[in-house]
């Protein structure tokens, strides 16, 4: 029989918490992985166009063409640095999430850890109960045995 205890709500309330946290947790990482790929496929791109520019160049070019060329790469790059300002952001929310998710586990642990204490204090007083009715049978027992 399983003993119902006083803390079961809070800790059934602080694992939902650590749930919620764990789903965001998880939302910020997947957001973060998706933010470093475009990083990665516009750094690509920046060295391609630029590569495909510097051949261009070998070849022959007009003056227009490398023109285009720069303000490509320079709005590009432009892109680049916000992109990578946008995933320092979403690294700290993660790392701030991450933090919030360890103390929610925390505080969840000493209330598990209060309701063990507190288990184990009813068990020893149910077994200090059930000696003492042990007890008091066998001085029953006894007596009776003198008596006759």
């Amino acid at each position: 029989m399983m003993v119902k205890s006083r803390f079961d709500a809070i800790i059934t309330h602080r694992e939902w918490i650590e749930d919620g946290l764990k789903r965001e947790l998880a939302d910020i990482k997947l957001s973060l992985e998706e933010e470093r790929k475009r990083l990665a496929s516009w750094n690509q791109l920046g060295r391609d166009s630029l590569k495909t520019l510097q051949e261009k160049q070998e070849k022959g070019t007009t003056i227009s063409e490398v023109l285009l060329y720069y303000s490509f790469l320079n709005g590009l790059s432009t892109e680049i640095k916000k992109q990578e300002v946008k995933i320092e952001r979403t690294r700290v929310q993660f790392d701030q999430k991450l933090d919030e998710l360890v103390e929610a586990s925390r505080e969840k642990k000493i209330v598990m850890k209060i309701k063990e204490k507190e288990l184990e204090r009813i068990r020893l007083q149910v077994l200090k109960k059930e000696q003492k009715f042990v007890d008091e049978m066998g001085i029953s027992k006894y007596n009776r045995e003198r008596v006759r």
